[in-house]
Formats: C-alpha cells, structure tokens, sequence
C-alpha cells in the first residue's frame, strides 16, 4: 500500500474539496437579509456562489506553497523550525495590537493588511509540528529526560497554546494541546511527565470554562438543550437538518435548515448542509474521505526515514483528523460546540490553505521514504509496543514482517 499512499491522500483531498465546493455553493443561495442579520461578519453576497469564488482564490493561491513544499525535502524545512514557532508567536501577538488586530464577534484571531486578513493561530498548527519533530530528532535518546523531553518542549507548546486561549479560540488551543501531547509521547516523552501534566491542564481549562459565560452557556446548553433552547438552537437546528436528510437527501440545493435556521452553516455547521442536501450516502463519503487521510497519512508516517519525519506527518494527520472528528462531533451533538471547521470543506482560507500545506508535507515525506534499512522510527515503534523486534541493519521492513510471517507459519 505504501506505493498508493501518496495517491490515496490526493484523491481523499480531492473529493473534500468537491464537497465543500458543492456545499458552499448551496450556502450561498440562502437568503440574503437573514445572513446579514445573522451573520454580520460574512462577505457580502452578490450571487450564490459568492462563497465559492472566495475559496477558489485562496485555493488557486495554495497551488505555489503546495508544490513547494511537496517537491522540498521536510528535512532542509526543519532548520528553520525555531525561528518559524518565534515568528508566529510574534504573529499571535499581534492579535491584540490595533488595528492590525481584527477583534471579531469578540475573538482577537485575525491580522488584517489592508483586503488580506488571516489567522496566525491556523499557521501556527504547523510551525508547532515542525519545531516538536526539529527537536526530538536533535535529542535522540535524551527524550526520556525530564528537562530535554518535557519541560523544552512543553514551554514551547505551552507559549503557543496559551496566546491562543488568550484570543478566546478555545476550540483551537485545545487541539493544539491535545495533538502536542500525542506528538510528545511519539517523540518519546515519558507517560508519566504527559499524564502528570495533562491532569494540571484539564483543571486549568475547567477554571478558565467557569469563568467564561459564554462558554459556560455552551457547556450547560450541551447538558440541558430543553432548558437552553438559545444556546443549543445552532446545534438542535444542525441535527434536524442532519435527520431530515434521510438515505440520500433532498436535493442539491433544496435545504431548508441553512435558510436562517442554523446559523454559520458556510463555516463551522457545513457538514448539516451535506447531511440535509445529500443524506446519508454524502455524509458517510465525507468521513470515509477523512479515514483514507487518517490511513494513508500514518501509513506514510511510519515509513518515514528518520525520526523527524515521523512526527511531522502524524503531526499533520492528527491536526486533519481531529479537528474533523471535533467538527463533526459537534454538529452530530456529540460534544460541545467548539467553533472549529471542518478541513477543506468548511469556508475559511486560512484553515484550507494549512490544511493543503499539511497534505504538501505528507507527500514530500513520502517521496523521500523507499526501501531502506530500520532506523529510528522502528525503534520507535518497537520502545512504544514492545511488538516489534529491530532486525539487522540491511532488512527492510516489509522483508522483517515476511520473515517473522513465515516463522509463524512454522509453529
């Protein structure tokens, strides 16, 4: 399989893309007075594929940093990983410093320069992914120490994390945390250090969720929708419209939930338009998209050729996955509502252009990987499960499973 990862991860990004295309064209012909009632931040509308046009731009200007990185070696990008994570740190704090700080709906996560606006916390996902694998390949076996493989790292995940928690994008912070974490123990970061740490973080978000009313409401609108009827009504509206879809939906085009009924249903609550327009059959091929990235990122992750870049491509695989499963779990009513969009489909041109970046550092990893001896991510491997058993230098690893195979086979 390892020779159609490549391909597999480009079809997958293809068919999101469609999805979304078709998605926000339909978004676009609701009624226009209601959006701008609803939604005063959005784009003004002048036909229904207003939104279309928008992410064909951005799309079109992905084309230049995707075949750039996708054609460069990850590892010459690794060298200026540090100076990358300073740089959007820098970006992040300008967040607050007006007016090239956009304040909206009450977030601060915009920079504007003149028409062009984007988020830094969204490019931050990426320069985090690079710094943790420059760092865990520079250390080798001192991973497992506590200052080397903990305290470095966690400052650096921490700092960037906390600014972006501070621009009120829960949603965001906590995914950075949470695949930061997963990051660190691949890189090989004690369990006990992450567990430890992680339980401090929990109760620092609980104290920060109490402590914000809006979020607060989200969390009791979660628990009690009868009771918050306000607060739950996006994600109420979102799951009717899931349901009223049925096997195969009621028409491209023809949904009545995103006509004032559920709002931002262009950004974070697409995939209720695909649910209602599309039915069950447009759901599934978007999730089962999303799985043939999750496979074939991490298939090509774990044949990387060292220890870098095994982090930087499950890096990017976890960043994609996740906020997918967030994304969906929300507008499913499965867990709170967290602002976030879902990758490549949901409009927004900073998430879609990382997003594209992330598939770019997939396939430059993967034309580097061919046949070559077990290095450091089998000893990776073999340090997390025990499974499997280093071979000799001048085994491949397709070569150590037919053996152990045909050991088997014996017994």
């Amino acid at each position: 399989m390892e020779k159609k990862d490549a391909f597999i991860l480009t079809v997958a990004t293809i068919i999101l893309l469609a999805f979304g295309a078709i998605a926000l064209y339909s978004a676009g012909a609701q009624n226009l007075q209601g959006r701008q009632r609803l939604r005063p931040d959005a784009p003004p509308a002048t036909s229904p594929s207003v939104y279309v046009q928008r992410q064909a731009i951005v799309l079109c200007g992905a084309v230049i940093p995707f075949f750039f990185i996708a054609n460069t070696d990850y590892r010459r990008l690794l060298a200026f990983a540090p100076w990358g994570l300073v740089g959007f740190c820098l970006l992040l704090g300008l967040c607050f410093v007006e007016p090239i700080g956009q304040r909206i709906n009450g977030a601060a996560r915009w920079i504007s320069f003149g028409p062009v606006s984007f988020q830094p916390s969204e490019f931050s996902k990426l320069a985090l992914v690079f710094f943790l694998a420059y760092w865990f390949q520079r250390i080798g076996r001192r991973a497992a120490e506590f200052l080397h493989g903990f305290v470095i790292p966690g400052l650096a995940v921490g700092t960037v994390a906390g600014l972006v928690l501070l621009e009120t994008d829960f949603g965001t912070g906590v995914l950075m945390l949470l695949c930061s974490g997963i990051l660190m123990f691949i890189g090989g970061t004690r369990l006990r250090y992450l567990l430890v740490s992680g339980l401090i973080v929990i109760v620092a978000l609980a104290f920060f969720l109490l402590n914000s009313p809006e979020r607060r409401s989200r969390i009791e609108a979660f628990l009690n929708p009868e009771q918050a009827a306000d607060e739950s009504r996006q994600q109420t509206e979102g799951i009717n419209a899931i349901g009223s879809g049925g096997a195969f939906g009621v028409g491209l085009g023809k949904g009545r939930q995103k006509l004032l009924y559920v709002p931002f249903s262009h950004t974070d609550f697409i995939f209720t338009i695909i649910g209602e327009e599309m039915g069950l059959v447009g759901t599934l091929s978007v999730v089962f998209a999303f799985l043939l990235i999750a496979v074939s990122g991490t298939s090509i992750s774990i044949r990387a050729p060292d220890k870098a870049g095994l982090l930087v491509g499950m890096g990017a695989t976890l960043f994609i996955v996740l906020q997918a499963i967030i994304n969906l779990g929300v507008t499913t009513g499965l867990t709170p509502n967290k602002g976030l969009p879902l990758p490549f489909v949901s409009f927004g041109g900073s998430n879609l252009l990382l997003s594209i970046c992330f598939i770019a550092v997939l396939i430059s990893i993967h034309r580097q990987t061919g046949p070559r001896p077990l290095g450091e991510v089998q000893a990776v491997l073999y340090a997390r499960t025990g499974r499997l058993r280093p071979p000799g230098r001048t085994t491949t690893l397709k070569s150590h499973y037919r053996t152990r195979a045909r050991r088997r086979s014996r017994h």
